[in-house]
């Protein structure tokens, strides 16, 4: 912009925010807006926070460079960023994922769950639907944890056999009869999408909130949501972006591109 001859330059409102390892903790938590959301699966203590990032990770076990590529998706979700994961080793992938369901089971789901609660007591009575928005958001939550806990107990421990057949070798016949069995591809056909049903539910309690209903329980509901659908699509990019193209890729690559049929044509 030109002021008489004096250029100033404005930030663009779409400029990507990018993040350095050399920020501390506590620094990274107060850039953007989904920096501390994205921090909260890695729960640095009080003894870490004033540490550079990178110091905080070694001391953690962590991988400092995904966490921050992890910020700056959080931030930068209107871009493409599902390629700049795609050099990170599965385990680091996985225990991310891993780390992001227990922080939905343990506090993102419960909390919603709790100011849904709290808005049915004290209007039910004035709005009926409101009883249908809370068997809805129950009918959800059941939903994602069975979609959780299949990811868990057969997805993520498949993805790292195959990342270990891969790096480590091994019976190549006994691996080929665990593809037949079940794959990336097995897994990708029946995922389905975490995100719409809770638009809905969204869109629900905006409608038929009644209009005396507490304004500052009704924000922090709404705010809670639109938190959990933003982390439920870097969730899903990571998931479906990431891990599943890399776990087909080196379950071809193990096989050593001689596939059965089943995987060749799905």
């Amino acid at each position: 912009m030109n002021f008489g001859g004096l250029i100033v330059y404005l930030p663009s409102l779409f400029q990507m925010m990018y993040f350095n390892q050399k920020h501390t903790v506590a620094e990274i938590s107060k850039r953007g807006l989904y920096a501390p959301l994205a921090l909260q699966r890695y729960s640095f203590g009080s003894r870490l926070v004033n540490k550079p990032l990178e110091v905080a990770c070694r001391i953690k076990g962590l991988n400092s460079r995904f966490l921050v590529d992890i910020l700056e998706s959080f931030e930068n979700l209107e871009y493409d960023q599902a390629g700049k994961f795609s050099s990170f080793p599965t385990p680091v992938i996985v225990d991310y994922l891993r780390r992001t369901h227990q922080l939905y089971l343990l506090k993102k789901l419960p909390e919603i769950e709790q100011s849904i609660n709290h808005l049915v007591f004290g209007y039910q009575y004035h709005q009926p639907y409101l009883v249908a928005i809370k068997a809805l958001f129950k009918r959800y939550k059941q939903n994602l944890e069975i979609h959780i806990q299949e990811e868990e107990k057969k997805f993520f421990p498949h993805a790292l056999y195959v990342y270990d057949q891969y790096h480590r070798g091994g019976c190549l016949s006994k691996f080929s009869k665990k593809l037949q069995k079940y794959s990336a591809n097995d897994f990708a056909e029946h995922h389905d999408d975490t995100e719409t049903e809770l638009m809905l539910i969204r869109k629900a309690i905006i409608k038929y909130a009644p209009k005396e209903v507490e304004e500052s329980l009704h924000r922090v509901l709404i705010s809670q949501i639109e938190t959990f659908i933003h982390d439920l699509k870097i969730h899903a990019m990571i998931e479906d972006e990431v891990l599943v193209p890399k776990i087909k890729e080196l379950e071809q690559k193990a096989m050593g591109n001689q596939l059965n049929y089943k995987l060749i044509t799905k």
